[in-house]
């Protein structure tokens, strides 16, 4: 939070504190910082793949693989490629 007192246009500012919320499982919060993240910088894909994952474990998988193909298309593939293989996105 002070990070964000400092640097409140920061996107990766709210990825890292996303990250921090999804890993307390906290995962609508997560979304809502991903969300501010990708307001500020509609390009890094770091963002739609880490929302991507939060609204996967929130069983929200039409959202989640829309977001992680995004990220795909923005050059991170790595996320993409493995929800293919299980299966999970397409």
């Amino acid at each position: 939070d002070q990070s964000l007192r400092l640097d409140p246009n920061n996107a990766v500012v709210y990825i890292r504190r996303g990250l921090a919320y999804a890993n307390l499982k906290q995962f609508n919060r997560a979304v809502k910082d991903y969300d501010q993240s990708i307001q500020l910088n509609p390009n890094l894909a770091m963002a739609f793949n880490s929302r991507g994952i939060a609204y996967l474990m929130s069983d929200q998988a039409q959202n989640g693989c829309a977001d992680i193909k995004k990220a795909c298309m923005l050059g991170e593939c790595e996320v993409y490629e493995i929800m293919r293989q299980k299966n999970i996105c397409r």
